[in-house]
């Protein structure tokens, strides 16, 4: 008899996908040397820096994010956890701020004009970006509502003594 592995968790395969594309997200803005007339990419030490650093980055946050929720569910409201939580925005912001260095040092050469439509352009793409997350954790939240399709509702049945 084969044994088959366990199936992967939502939880699992969110935190793999977004550890991935943060990787590789921060390793194409470094590699990211010219846009205008074509894009130029160029593949270096730095490139796989950036893209181990930001792996790094969201496996760390996807830690602190997960523990935690997992002391807000135990019922712990003290001092080590705000710090925990300041931790964690502190963690995401330098995360994000490293990929927009990132971003920024890829664009040095951009001038005048060409840099403000550049601007423009990914400041659209993150207001969308935005868009589809709050419209997602709607989708998610409202999912999260339905009672289960077997017609329970999670709680144990009476107890009637004879």
């Amino acid at each position: 008899m084969s044994e088959t592995k366990p199936p992967i968790s939502f939880l699992q395969l969110a935190r793999h996908a977004s550890s991935l594309s943060c990787a590789v997200a921060a390793g194409f803005l470094y590699s990211l040397k010219r846009v205008n007339p074509a894009l130029e990419l160029e593949l270096g030490v730095g490139s796989l820096i950036a893209a181990v650093f930001g792996w790094w980055m969201s496996v760390f946050l996807w830690r602190q994010a997960l523990a935690l929720a997992a002391r807000r569910a135990q019922g712990e409201d003290d001092q080590a956890l705000r710090r925990q939580q300041w931790a964690l925005y502190g963690a995401a912001t330098l995360l994000l701020g490293s990929m927009m260095l990132c971003y920024l040092f890829a664009l040095k050469d951009v001038r005048g004009s060409a840099l403000l439509q550049v601007l423009q352009g990914t400041g659209l793409a993150l207001l969308v970006i935005a868009g589809i997350c709050v419209v997602m954790v709607r989708i998610i939240r409202l999912l999260n509502l339905n009672p289960p399709a077997d017609g329970s509702t999670g709680e144990p049945p009476p107890h009637h003594d004879p």
